[in-house]
Protein backbone atom coordinates (compact mmCIF):
# COMPACT_ATOMS: atom_id res chain seq x y z
CA UNK A 1 0.00 0.00 0.00
CA UNK A 2 1.64 2.97 -0.94
CA UNK A 3 0.75 5.75 1.83
CA UNK A 4 1.64 9.13 0.28
CA UNK A 5 3.11 11.82 2.36
CA UNK A 6 1.81 11.76 6.07
CA UNK A 7 1.92 15.03 6.84
CA UNK A 8 1.43 16.66 10.29
CA UNK A 9 -2.95 17.05 10.38
CA UNK A 10 -3.24 21.01 10.73
CA UNK A 11 -6.45 20.33 12.32
CA UNK A 12 -8.34 17.78 14.08
CA UNK A 13 -5.65 16.55 16.30
CA UNK A 14 -7.04 17.21 19.68
CA UNK A 15 -5.24 14.76 22.63
CA UNK A 16 -7.35 12.74 24.91
CA UNK A 17 -10.50 10.26 25.09
CA UNK A 18 -13.96 11.11 26.01
CA UNK A 19 -15.10 10.13 28.99
CA UNK A 20 -17.65 7.66 28.03
CA UNK A 21 -17.00 4.14 26.61
CA UNK A 22 -19.43 1.61 25.22
CA UNK A 23 -18.72 -2.02 25.99
CA UNK A 24 -20.21 -5.41 25.01
CA UNK A 25 -19.58 -8.99 25.67
CA UNK A 26 -18.56 -11.17 23.54
CA UNK A 27 -21.79 -13.63 23.64
CA UNK A 28 -23.52 -10.17 23.20
CA UNK A 29 -22.82 -10.33 19.69
CA UNK A 30 -24.55 -12.13 16.59
CA UNK A 31 -21.86 -11.02 14.28
CA UNK A 32 -19.04 -9.20 15.33
CA UNK A 33 -17.59 -7.44 12.20
CA UNK A 34 -13.86 -6.72 11.67
CA UNK A 35 -11.67 -4.86 8.31
CA UNK A 36 -12.42 -5.88 4.96
CA UNK A 37 -10.06 -7.69 3.25
CA UNK A 38 -8.69 -6.66 -0.06
CA UNK A 39 -7.98 -2.85 1.38
CA UNK A 40 -8.31 -0.27 -1.25
CA UNK A 41 -7.45 2.89 -0.04
CA UNK A 42 -4.84 4.05 2.80
CA UNK A 43 -6.92 3.81 6.07
CA UNK A 44 -8.94 0.79 4.91
CA UNK A 45 -6.82 -1.73 6.66
CA UNK A 46 -7.65 -0.16 10.06
CA UNK A 47 -11.46 0.44 9.39
CA UNK A 48 -14.75 -1.39 10.32
CA UNK A 49 -17.16 0.66 8.56
CA UNK A 50 -20.36 -2.04 8.60
CA UNK A 51 -22.27 -2.23 11.60
CA UNK A 52 -22.01 -4.76 14.51
CA UNK A 53 -24.81 -7.24 15.01
CA UNK A 54 -26.86 -8.01 18.48
CA UNK A 55 -28.56 -10.98 19.61
CA UNK A 56 -31.75 -9.93 20.39
CA UNK A 57 -32.42 -7.70 23.69
CA UNK A 58 -28.42 -6.70 23.68
CA UNK A 59 -26.66 -3.75 22.84
CA UNK A 60 -23.55 -1.35 23.82
CA UNK A 61 -23.39 -0.61 27.60
CA UNK A 62 -22.31 2.77 28.73
CA UNK A 63 -19.33 2.95 31.16
CA UNK A 64 -18.63 6.40 32.44
CA UNK A 65 -15.31 7.33 33.45
CA UNK A 66 -13.97 9.98 35.75
CA UNK A 67 -13.14 12.94 33.40
CA UNK A 68 -9.42 13.91 32.54
CA UNK A 69 -8.75 9.95 33.54
CA UNK A 70 -9.62 7.68 30.61
CA UNK A 71 -6.34 7.74 28.05
CA UNK A 72 -5.95 4.81 25.17
CA UNK A 73 -2.36 3.98 24.35
CA UNK A 74 -1.04 0.85 22.16
CA UNK A 75 2.89 -0.64 21.86
CA UNK A 76 4.27 -3.15 19.77
CA UNK A 77 5.02 -6.66 21.35
CA UNK A 78 6.91 -9.85 20.83
CA UNK A 79 10.52 -10.79 20.74
CA UNK A 80 11.19 -10.82 16.96
CA UNK A 81 10.37 -9.95 13.50
CA UNK A 82 8.10 -13.36 13.24
CA UNK A 83 6.36 -12.70 16.53
CA UNK A 84 5.38 -8.71 16.66
CA UNK A 85 1.71 -7.50 17.36
CA UNK A 86 0.36 -4.74 19.15
CA UNK A 87 -1.12 -4.88 22.19
CA UNK A 88 -3.98 -1.99 22.73
CA UNK A 89 -4.82 -0.87 26.29
CA UNK A 90 -7.48 1.74 27.51
CA UNK A 91 -7.50 3.10 31.28
CA UNK A 92 -9.83 5.08 32.86
CA UNK A 93 -11.06 5.67 36.57
CA UNK A 94 -14.54 4.45 37.41
CA UNK A 95 -15.94 6.64 40.87
CA UNK A 96 -17.89 4.90 43.50
CA UNK A 97 -17.55 1.42 45.89
CA UNK A 98 -21.36 0.51 46.32
CA UNK A 99 -22.60 -2.60 45.83
CA UNK A 100 -23.34 -2.32 41.70
CA UNK A 101 -19.81 -1.06 40.95
CA UNK A 102 -18.27 -3.63 43.07
CA UNK A 103 -20.03 -6.39 41.49
CA UNK A 104 -18.94 -4.72 38.16
CA UNK A 105 -15.42 -5.01 39.40
CA UNK A 106 -15.82 -8.51 40.14
CA UNK A 107 -17.37 -10.32 37.46
CA UNK A 108 -16.34 -7.89 34.35
CA UNK A 109 -12.20 -9.54 34.83
CA UNK A 110 -13.93 -12.66 33.31
CA UNK A 111 -15.58 -11.75 30.64
CA UNK A 112 -14.27 -11.29 27.06
CA UNK A 113 -15.24 -7.76 25.54
CA UNK A 114 -15.05 -5.17 22.92
CA UNK A 115 -14.64 -1.69 23.81
CA UNK A 116 -16.01 1.16 21.94
CA UNK A 117 -14.59 5.11 22.99
CA UNK A 118 -14.38 8.58 21.25
CA UNK A 119 -11.17 10.77 21.01
CA UNK A 120 -11.38 14.24 21.69
CA UNK A 121 -12.47 14.85 17.74
CA UNK A 122 -15.07 12.10 18.07
CA UNK A 123 -13.46 9.02 15.95
CA UNK A 124 -14.39 6.50 17.66
CA UNK A 125 -11.90 3.79 17.72
CA UNK A 126 -12.38 -0.06 18.64
CA UNK A 127 -10.41 -2.04 21.33
CA UNK A 128 -10.68 -5.93 20.83
CA UNK A 129 -11.76 -8.36 17.72
CA UNK A 130 -12.60 -11.63 17.38
CA UNK A 131 -9.20 -12.90 18.00
CA UNK A 132 -8.07 -11.33 20.67
CA UNK A 133 -11.16 -9.99 22.68
CA UNK A 134 -10.63 -7.40 25.38
CA UNK A 135 -9.75 -8.19 28.99
CA UNK A 136 -10.46 -5.78 32.21
CA UNK A 137 -8.15 -5.85 35.26
CA UNK A 138 -8.97 -3.03 38.10
CA UNK A 139 -6.85 -1.89 41.28
CA UNK A 140 -9.62 -0.42 43.37
CA UNK A 141 -9.77 1.42 47.04
CA UNK A 142 -11.65 3.31 49.40
CA UNK A 143 -9.40 6.67 49.50
CA UNK A 144 -8.78 8.87 52.91
CA UNK A 145 -10.43 10.91 55.01
CA UNK A 146 -8.44 13.62 54.19
CA UNK A 147 -8.61 12.58 50.44
CA UNK A 148 -8.34 10.62 47.63
CA UNK A 149 -10.37 8.94 45.23
CA UNK A 150 -12.42 5.98 46.14
CA UNK A 151 -13.58 3.71 43.28
CA UNK A 152 -11.57 1.63 41.16
CA UNK A 153 -8.80 2.30 38.23
CA UNK A 154 -9.93 -0.13 35.11
CA UNK A 155 -7.20 -1.47 32.42
CA UNK A 156 -8.55 -3.38 29.51
CA UNK A 157 -6.53 -4.18 26.82
CA UNK A 158 -6.03 -6.90 23.76
CA UNK A 159 -3.65 -7.87 21.28
CA UNK A 160 -5.15 -6.66 18.34
CA UNK A 161 -4.35 -3.29 16.86
CA UNK A 162 -6.33 0.19 17.34
CA UNK A 163 -8.94 0.31 14.45
CA UNK A 164 -11.18 3.14 13.81
CA UNK A 165 -15.07 2.03 13.25
CA UNK A 166 -17.64 4.07 11.90
CA UNK A 167 -20.98 2.11 12.34
CA UNK A 168 -23.72 3.02 14.81
CA UNK A 169 -23.65 2.73 18.78
CA UNK A 170 -26.88 1.09 19.52
CA UNK A 171 -27.31 1.18 23.15
CA UNK A 172 -28.66 -2.13 25.27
Amino acid sequence: MDYGHLDTPLAGNATGVKDTIFYALKSDFLVLQEVVGGVAAAGDGALISAVHTFNADKGWKRLRMTQDTVEANDEQVGDNADSLGTKHMLQGFFPGRKAVQLEFQNSIKNEDLVILYKDCNGTTLQLGCDCSYAKASSAGGSGKTSGGTKGAQYTFAAFCAPVEYTGDITEQ
